[in-house]
Protein backbone atom coordinates (compact mmCIF):
# COMPACT_ATOMS: atom_id res chain seq x y z
CA UNK A 1 0.00 0.00 0.00
CA UNK A 2 1.31 3.46 -1.03
CA UNK A 3 1.84 5.56 2.24
CA UNK A 4 -0.41 8.70 0.72
CA UNK A 5 -2.82 5.71 0.61
CA UNK A 6 -1.87 4.91 3.96
CA UNK A 7 -1.98 8.39 5.54
CA UNK A 8 -6.09 8.47 3.65
CA UNK A 9 -7.00 5.42 5.49
CA UNK A 10 -5.90 6.44 8.89
CA UNK A 11 -7.74 9.79 8.33
CA UNK A 12 -11.10 8.06 7.57
CA UNK A 13 -10.42 5.39 10.43
CA UNK A 14 -9.58 8.25 13.13
CA UNK A 15 -12.51 10.12 11.61
CA UNK A 16 -14.69 6.83 12.06
CA UNK A 17 -13.67 6.27 15.55
CA UNK A 18 -14.55 10.32 16.33
CA UNK A 19 -17.87 10.29 14.75
CA UNK A 20 -19.06 7.05 16.65
CA UNK A 21 -17.83 8.23 20.17
CA UNK A 22 -19.44 11.37 19.66
CA UNK A 23 -22.71 8.98 19.22
CA UNK A 24 -21.79 7.09 22.16
CA UNK A 25 -21.22 9.94 24.32
CA UNK A 26 -24.17 10.74 23.52
CA UNK A 27 -26.22 8.16 25.17
CA UNK A 28 -27.85 8.10 28.65
CA UNK A 29 -25.78 4.95 29.59
CA UNK A 30 -22.15 6.09 28.37
CA UNK A 31 -19.73 4.34 30.42
CA UNK A 32 -17.11 7.35 30.61
CA UNK A 33 -13.94 4.71 30.97
CA UNK A 34 -14.84 3.62 27.66
CA UNK A 35 -14.99 7.45 26.30
CA UNK A 36 -11.60 8.38 27.82
CA UNK A 37 -9.87 4.88 26.35
CA UNK A 38 -11.42 5.88 23.03
CA UNK A 39 -10.55 9.46 23.09
CA UNK A 40 -7.04 8.20 24.14
CA UNK A 41 -6.77 6.31 21.33
CA UNK A 42 -8.33 9.01 19.00
CA UNK A 43 -5.23 11.35 20.39
CA UNK A 44 -2.43 8.65 19.62
CA UNK A 45 -3.59 7.70 16.82
CA UNK A 46 -3.53 11.39 15.89
CA UNK A 47 -0.05 11.93 16.83
CA UNK A 48 1.07 8.68 14.68
CA UNK A 49 -0.53 10.54 11.76
CA UNK A 50 1.03 13.96 12.64
CA UNK A 51 4.67 12.03 12.99
CA UNK A 52 4.06 9.99 9.85
CA UNK A 53 2.32 12.93 7.52
CA UNK A 54 5.53 15.28 8.45
CA UNK A 55 8.20 12.79 7.03
CA UNK A 56 9.68 14.87 4.35
CA UNK A 57 10.17 12.87 1.38
CA UNK A 58 8.72 9.48 3.15
CA UNK A 59 7.92 7.91 -0.50
CA UNK A 60 11.13 8.66 -2.21
CA UNK A 61 13.12 7.10 0.96
CA UNK A 62 10.71 4.08 0.88
CA UNK A 63 11.69 4.20 -2.97
CA UNK A 64 15.18 4.30 -1.92
CA UNK A 65 15.18 1.25 0.57
CA UNK A 66 13.67 -0.97 -2.38
CA UNK A 67 16.44 -0.07 -4.72
CA UNK A 68 19.36 -0.31 -1.57
CA UNK A 69 17.82 -3.53 -1.08
CA UNK A 70 17.77 -4.90 -4.49
CA UNK A 71 21.58 -3.70 -5.47
CA UNK A 72 22.38 -5.48 -2.01
CA UNK A 73 20.97 -8.90 -3.27
CA UNK A 74 23.28 -8.30 -6.39
CA UNK A 75 26.31 -7.30 -4.43
CA UNK A 76 26.23 -8.84 -0.77
CA UNK A 77 29.59 -7.25 -0.64
CA UNK A 78 27.92 -3.66 -0.33
CA UNK A 79 28.28 -1.97 2.94
CA UNK A 80 27.30 1.68 1.79
CA UNK A 81 25.36 3.93 -0.69
CA UNK A 82 25.88 6.93 -2.03
CA UNK A 83 22.42 8.65 -2.61
CA UNK A 84 22.06 12.35 -4.44
CA UNK A 85 18.80 13.42 -3.02
CA UNK A 86 17.36 16.83 -5.20
CA UNK A 87 15.33 18.72 -3.50
CA UNK A 88 14.96 21.65 -5.86
CA UNK A 89 14.69 21.10 -9.45
CA UNK A 90 17.67 22.77 -10.36
CA UNK A 91 21.11 23.96 -8.30
CA UNK A 92 24.63 22.45 -8.02
CA UNK A 93 24.89 22.99 -4.32
CA UNK A 94 25.10 19.83 -2.47
CA UNK A 95 25.75 18.75 0.95
CA UNK A 96 27.16 15.38 1.74
CA UNK A 97 25.59 13.53 5.05
CA UNK A 98 27.46 10.36 6.55
CA UNK A 99 25.08 8.34 8.63
CA UNK A 100 26.57 5.16 10.67
CA UNK A 101 24.01 3.70 12.92
CA UNK A 102 26.27 1.05 13.53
Amino acid sequence: MKIQRSITSLESIIQGLIKDLEKYAQRENANQLYIDKQNSLIKNLVGIHNTINSIRFLEVWQNIDKEMQRLEKIDDQLNSHSIYLHCRPSGHNFSRITYNPF
